[in-house]
């Protein structure tokens, strides 16, 4: 085999696509991501090689080559050519690092959890989906809301049922807030063990009762539809509202608006502030759909 380091550019990677015969189905999403980081100037220096078989033909890197196009930027990677046929029954069949693994074997950030980064991420999206966050992306969310997310995840109710991404995450916008920082915590307590000591506590009794019953209703299974998750959203910042003032609340009632809306405009890693929040769907990759064609599947 040869290893050399090269400048990938996009009239190289059309080639190579173009040259293929065989590869896994493309994953859009994957291409995306890859593609954000590469256009804000977020994509770092790849361990990972292009490889080519013997024959000259890709054996692993579609992703990162279909990236390169979508983006139009150039990029550099190790390249491994002559690789041997039989090896490629071992390309990716090892246990996949996330981004917590990453972080913490990097040293960058031993304190990152998947609850941590899901809450943050609950956070910074509220009642609308972003779609998928690159890596880079969903690190710089964690670091906007980090205090809040530890907060919550420390503080937070554990109890069945009690605990998942859309009620911590409410309870950090609370902390984001300025919610008094010891009435947040009774709030979380109360929650958590049910008892209270009055009815101007009566909120954090009335949405643990709430999550529980739907928690049964789901039959213990986790929060399905994206409707479910705004509705625990909205309404455990309600029982947050009303618990802080000290406010009865004996019924959990649908509600419309946020308690505690983020602050903060959402931001991309380029520093262009995001549009509105609408539900997401899925983008075609047309420029790179044409300059590739149906050969680079």
């Amino acid at each position: 085999m040869k290893t050399t380091t090269e400048l990938v550019t996009p009239a190289m990677a059309t080639k190579w696509l173009n040259d293929n015969k065989n590869n896994r189905k493309l994953r859009p999403g994957i291409v995306e991501r890859y593609s954000k980081d590469m256009k804000a100037g977020n994509w770092t220096m790849c361990p990972t090689p292009i490889v080519f078989y013997e024959d000259n033909l890709l054996a692993d890197g579609q992703h990162r080559l279909w990236a390169i196009i979508d983006s139009d930027t150039s990029q550099t990677f190790i390249i491994v050519r002559g690789f041997e046929r039989a090896a490629g029954l071992n390309i990716d069949i090892g246990k996949n690092r996330d981004l917590v693994d990453n972080a913490r074997i990097a040293g960058i950030a031993d304190y990152l959890t998947h609850t941590l980064l899901s809450v943050c991420r609950a956070v910074e999206d509220g009642c609308y989906s972003q779609g998928q966050y690159s890596n880079t992306e969903r690190f710089e969310l964690v670091e906007r809301h980090k205090d809040a997310g530890i907060f919550a995840v420390k503080y937070g109710p554990k109890g069945k049922f009690l605990r998942n991404a859309m009620v911590l995450g409410a309870i950090a916008r609370a902390y984001e807030a300025g919610v008094d920082r010891v009435r947040l915590q009774r709030f979380c307590e109360v929650v958590n063990t049910g008892f209270s000591e009055g009815m101007n506590e009566s909120a954090a009794v009335s949405i643990r009762n709430y999550l529980q019953a739907k928690g049964q209703s789901r039959g213990g299974g986790a929060i399905g539809s994206s409707g479910t998750w705004t509705e625990t959203f909205l309404k455990v910042q309600n029982a947050i509202k009303y618990f802080v003032a000290g406010k009865q609340l004996n019924m959990i009632k649908t509600t419309s608006e946020e308690a505690y809306p983020l602050k903060k405009p959402r931001v991309t890693t380029n520093g262009k502030t995001k549009a509105e929040p609408k539900p997401t769907t899925k983008r075609r990759l047309g420029k790179t759909e044409e300059m590739i064609g149906a050969r680079a599947r």
